[in-house]
């Protein structure tokens, strides 16, 4: 797969290759650095605007779940939540994850 990036406001457009099958949501804090969630393989951080992507380490046990969904908010604080419903923090923009636990699925109630 190929991820697609500008320098130009869309004018033009240049791309990296990237080992995933499938990535699911994106965060970028400013033009260099940030993070991308892919289904299967992990999350994955750039600081030099997607040239090039290390990826994180995850406690997540065993396996690696398909994430799908990151939340930041400040530009250090975020959340990931995977498909079996787990969710992971950072607080330093995805160097570091931890664990916090599960998000309970909502069931609606007929009267």
């Amino acid at each position: 797969m190929y991820i697609k990036r500008t320098n130009d406001g869309g004018l033009t457009f240049d791309s990296t290759y990237i080992h995933w099958n499938y990535f699911s949501d994106f965060y970028f804090k400013d033009a260099n650095t940030g993070l991308v969630c892919a289904d299967g393989s992990g999350i994955f951080k750039t600081t030099n605007g997607g040239i090039n992507w290390e990826k994180k380490e995850v406690p997540t046990g065993f396996g690696i779940p398909n994430f799908y969904k990151i939340s930041v908010v400040n530009n250090l604080l975020g959340w990931v939540v995977g498909v079996d419903n787990r969710v992971f923090k950072t607080t330093d923009f995805g160097e570091i994850w931890d664990s916090i636990g599960f998000v309970k699925e909502l069931t609606s109630h007929t009267a």
